[in-house]
């Protein structure tokens, strides 16, 4: 898989580095919205909302990654599908002994 930087998408003509969203942003953003969930006493609640903010997250990196991922190496679908296995699979592992 080819990784590209914001410089070398701009270079290519591919992508404007002023578009590409700020990660950090979108990050504190989702994780804010799972705040109180994760805050709580009850395990059950708290994990909920590791998953919502996990799911979330998958979401905005697939839909993002045509910003990182040059789009003649990955479709659209092949990169949702590697992402969504990633995810699929740290979950897996991170909440196997869990419920």
């Amino acid at each position: 898989m080819e990784i590209i930087t914001p410089a070398f998408a701009e270079e290519k003509k591919q992508v404007d580095p002023k578009t590409i969203p700020n990660a950090e942003a979108l990050i504190k953003h989702r994780w804010d919205i799972s705040e109180e969930k994760r805050a709580t006493p009850s395990t059950d609640v708290m994990l909920d909302g590791h998953i919502n903010t996990t799911v979330c997250l998958e979401k905005e990196m697939i839909n993002h990654a045509s910003y990182l991922i040059y789009e003649g190496f990955y479709s659209r679908e092949k990169i949702e599908s590697e992402i969504r296995l990633i995810g699929k699979t740290l979950r897996e592992f991170l909440f196997r002994n869990v419920q």
